[in-house]
């Protein structure tokens, strides 16, 4: 059986083990909220080069712990775009992307949100979430 710290979400900042930690083990390149806003106002566009900027992560499903959706800030030929990629656990325990994901220019961003918000909206009028509100 699995211990209850390995079960938690993959929460940026925060240890699976004693919560006292600033890095995740399992996500050690997800910044915190506070770094991650620190970092994005203090940049601008070309420190999207490269490996962008990590903005934070989510497991898949509750009960899927060796896979998480990571959102990053990314530039491509001059244009920003918001990439939200699968992860999952290698051999070694480390978290490596995978070729399943998603990237929305960071000018669609705000509709790419409003049709999130929707469909939680939705999903929670017909009762798909349960009692806890998919939170």
């Amino acid at each position: 059986m699995k211990s209850p710290a390995t079960r938690s979400a993959p929460r940026a900042g925060r240890s699976f083990s004693d919560g006292k930690s600033t890095t995740s083990p399992l996500l050690p390149n997800v910044l915190s909220d506070h770094a991650a806003a620190a970092q994005s106002q203090s940049s601008d566009s070309s420190t999207l080069e490269g490996a962008g900027i990590r903005v934070g992560a989510i497991w898949k499903s509750a009960r899927d712990r060796r896979r998480a959706i990571q959102a990053t800030l990314r530039e491509y030929e001059g244009n920003a775009y918001a990439d939200f990629r699968i992860f999952e656990m290698d051999a070694f325990g480390r978290m490596r992307p995978t070729s399943k994901g998603l990237t929305v220019s960071v000018k669609q961003l705000g509709k790419f949100a409003k049709l999130v918000g929707d469909t939680y909206r939705v999903a929670l009028k017909m009762g798909l979430l349960g009692d806890r509100g998919g939170t």
